[in-house]
């Protein structure tokens, strides 16, 4: 089970400042309050973040596990997931994306499975 609420107090909002870079991509990026937009006629995004490094308290955080990069056609349903269990990776390439817009966010997660809130959103629009 996924505790987002226990680790708030302890992780720090995520200092995963989320940034997606878009591969192939033949337009810019701009961005629309907080959230990051591309558009290109390539089928893939790269997802990148900085990882967290210290907890709310200011205390080191020792036991980061991984990520989970969220991500689906709908801001409120971004139910496809992706689970990284490697605290040193920093990005993601999510390939086949179909057309129309895709959305992005990714969590931290801890040893004892706490998972973080998510990071701001990134977004892709596939012509």
């Amino acid at each position: 089970m996924v505790h987002r609420t226990a680790l708030r107090a302890t992780l720090s909002a995520l200092s995963l400042g989320l940034l997606l870079a878009i591969t192939g991509c033949d337009g810019s990026g701009e961005t629309y309050s907080g959230l990051s937009y591309s558009s290109g006629t390539s089928p893939t995004a790269l997802v990148s973040w900085t990882p967290p490094v210290q907890r709310t308290d200011g205390s080191a955080l020792t036991d980061l596990a991984g990520y989970r990069v969220y991500y689906g056609k709908a801001l409120n349903s971004m139910s496809r997931i992706i689970e990284i269990r490697n605290p040193g990776q920093t990005s993601q390439f999510i390939d086949d994306l179909n057309t129309g817009t895709w959305y992005f966010a990714v969590t931290a997660y801890t040893r004892d499975g706490l998972e973080s809130e998510m990071s701001n959103l990134g977004a892709k629009r596939i012509l």
